[in-house]
């Protein structure tokens, strides 16, 4: 439960006074102790982990600047629909205490969840704009190349790189049994630094170790397979596919605005 509330929230618990700041994003501090708190739980080293919180607070001053309102009501309909997902109360609360959160710091966080949400509703979402001829286009290309990849995944993991770069060294394939069986999976749905070492496998051979949630991982490539796509899912792929991708471009181009518009200093 601890991983789910870090990964429903973008925003890292507020650490104490002490701390370092590592950078100012208009009236916004980031702190040393926020980015390793990220790190430690994410696939990101510092430099990216910045950035995201870099975003993250430009988002949250933009929000504040435009006066954006949320009501009690839809703050509270929030909490209960993220507390739905724990088995009880008591479930839900030791989870909040496990992340070091209040329930007052909770509802904070959530408060400014939905303040983005409605920036960017404003801001991009309500801007994309998707007609059916550029749908019939990506149907077209979809029917040209639309086979979905599929991979079947073995794993192995160490707690040191040692460990794992010496099994990569001596690998031979009678240490198969050794791996753990993941399955066949799609490749689209790997997070994107696993995706890219994957893709550049061939069948039988592993990946060099990779860092994930503080273990280091070997990755099996056992089998590749391509599934065609249905028909009956064809165009809503499409309009998804042009969704993600205006979506990315204005929610960057948005970014992008605001790095002009609020200021940000980076300590060394």
């Amino acid at each position: 439960m601890r991983n789910f509330i870090f990964l429903i929230f973008l925003f890292p618990v507020i650490a104490i006074p002490k701390d370092r700041v590592v950078a100012f994003v208009g009236n916004k501090v980031i702190l040393e102790s926020e980015i390793k708190e990220r790190m430690e739980k994410s696939r990101k080293v510092f430099d990216e982990v910045l950035k995201d919180l870099i975003k993250e607070k430009l988002l949250i001053v933009k929000a504040e600047k435009e006066n954006i309102k949320v009501e009690k009501e839809e703050v509270e309909r929030e909490i209960e629909r993220i507390k739905k997902r724990f088995p009880d109360e008591n479930t839900f609360l030791l989870a909040l205490k496990k992340e070091g959160l209040t329930y007052s710091e909770f509802e904070n966080m959530v408060e400014e969840r939905i303040k983005i949400g409605k920036l960017l509703e404003s801001e991009v979402r309500r801007k994309i704009k998707i007609s059916i001829f550029e749908i019939a286009e990506e149907m077209e290309r979809i029917k040209k190349y639309g086979k979905i990849k599929e991979v079947f995944l073995k794993k192995i993991s160490f707690e040191r790189k040692k460990e794992a770069e010496e099994f990569a060294e001596k690998w031979k394939k009678d240490r198969e049994k050794e791996m753990e069986v993941i399955g066949w999976v799609k490749i689209d749905e790997l997070i994107p630094e696993l995706r890219e070492k994957i893709e550049r496998l061939e069948e039988n051979c592993i990946t060099e170790p990779i860092f994930l949630e503080g273990k280091y991982h070997i990755f099996l490539l056992k089998k590749v397979k391509k599934v065609k796509i249905p028909e009956d899912e064809m165009a809503e792929i499409a309009r998804r596919n042009i969704y993600e991708r205006k979506y990315k471009q204005l929610f960057n181009q948005f970014i992008e605005n605001l790095k002009k518009e609020i200021p940000i200093k980076i300590n060394e």
